[in-house]
Formats: C-alpha cells, structure tokens, sequence
C-alpha cells in the first residue's frame, strides 16, 4: 500500500502545554484510520497540525511524498487535504448551495465541479432539498451533512473529519457514519477524530488511541475492539 501521510515525533505545544507530546503515525491510501481518546488527549491539535492551522513544535509531517510540515494551510488544501472542523464552520448565512459553490473556490477543473455537486446531492438528498435555504437553519445531522459535502466539493482525496458525531442524536449518527464509508469505498482516504469509540472502531481500518498527548496503542481496529484495556477504557467494558 502506498502512504499518503507519515507524520514523525509530532509535538505541538501551547504555551506550557504540550499537547502532542512526540507522536508518530501513518496513514495508508484509501484507508480509513481513527485516532479515539478522551476530552483533552490531544485528537483535534493533531488534526490541525496536520491541515496546517497550528504549527508543530517539532517533528515531521509529510503528505503525498512532500513535507509539508510548516506549510500553511490554503497550500495544504490545494494538495488534497480537506479539514472538517469540530463545530462544522459553515457559513450559516449563505445557502446550502452558496456553501457548495464556495468550497470550489480554488478549482479549475469547470466540469468535474459540475460532476462532484451532482454526486454530492445523490449521496446526500436531504441537502439536494434544502439547497435554497440558509446553512444555518439546518438540523445539526443536515449541518454535519453540508460540513463533509463542502470537503468534498474542493476536490479533496483526503478528508480530515473532527468529532462528525458530536451533539447528534444515534440514529443521525449512524447515517453519517454509513456516509463515511460510502465516501471512502469510492475512493476517498480518511483519518478520523472521534470520542464516539466502538462506533469509530466499527467504521475504520486501523486506529491509534492517544492520551495526554502520547500514542498508546495501535492496530487494527477490529482488533483494539476486543482489546480488554481499550473496552475498559473506551468502549464502557463491552
């Protein structure tokens, strides 16, 4: 398999807090790869070191074969990494469309654009629906919708996905995990933060747990499931 990502001794700190505290992982084309933990392990601030929104401390990041560890994030984006964020970001005033439209802002690629927004509404019909109505007047599942289907339509092959499930309700969230993998079997790569654990777990291919900002283990996640520290831990001793 081929790499997409090695990311090597990563350390980011704020201030006196080291939030990554020397972390190295990897992640393989076409894979779907979590890195679970709990509140404060340090998910979200290896995802922003990744996209580019903080810098590292030290340590090494490469995608596709180029460091890219101190390279801002626009550049970043432009070599195929999409970033949704925890909390979504999306423009709340503008529609569900203008929020498509302006994820495509840096392509050039006319026809395809035309192409991704046609498979975007097929592989999410709830916006294809509302796709005249303001972002913000969206239920949170929807919002979460229009969150991933922005990353899409910028032409990215690899999405970064911060919490997708956080503050939906379970039945939501499983059908916005059944798009995750819908997105990934055609072709997308994906790392995922996610304190939702056994459901993360049941989605990707490997996965890392971290905690206070150090790797503790890692594997296959069909593997970590049965793992009697990461069920104690993580997945309430199921």
């Amino acid at each position: 398999m081929t790499k997409i990502m090695e990311i090597e001794n990563l350390e980011v700190v704020y201030g006196v807090i080291k939030a990554l505290q020397g972390i190295s992982f990897y992640i393989d084309e076409g894979e779907i790869v979590t890195i679970i933990g709990a509140n404060g392990a340090g998910k979200s601030s290896t995802l922003r070191a990744v996209s580019g929104m903080v810098r590292p401390s030290s340590g090494k990041i490469r995608f596709k074969d180029k460091d890219v560890t101190n390279t801002p994030s626009h550049i970043i984006a432009r070599q195929g990494l999409s970033h949704v964020p925890e909390g979504r970001g999306m423009l709340t005033k503008l529609t569900v469309e203008e929020n498509l439209i302006l994820a495509t802002y840096n392509r050039k690629d006319h026809s395809q654009v035309k192409e991704d927004m046609k498979n975007v509404y097929d592989q999410f019909p709830r916006l294809s629906e509302r796709k005249r109505q303001a972002a913000g007047n969206l239920s949170g599942g929807e919002q979460q919708m229009l969150a991933i289907a922005r990353a899409l339509m910028t032409g990215a092959d690899t999405l970064l996905l911060d919490e997708p499930s956080m503050g939906l309700a379970p039945l939501i969230v499983q059908e916005i995990f059944a798009v995750i993998k819908r997105i990934n079997q055609a072709g997308k790569t994906i790392l995922l933060v996610e304190q939702n654990a056994m459901t993360a777990l049941r989605t990707a291919n490997r996965a890392y747990i971290l905690e206070n900002g150090t790797l503790l283990k890692s594997g296959k996640a069909s593997d970590l499931i049965s793992d009697p520290e990461v069920k104690a831990a993580y997945l309430g001793g199921y």
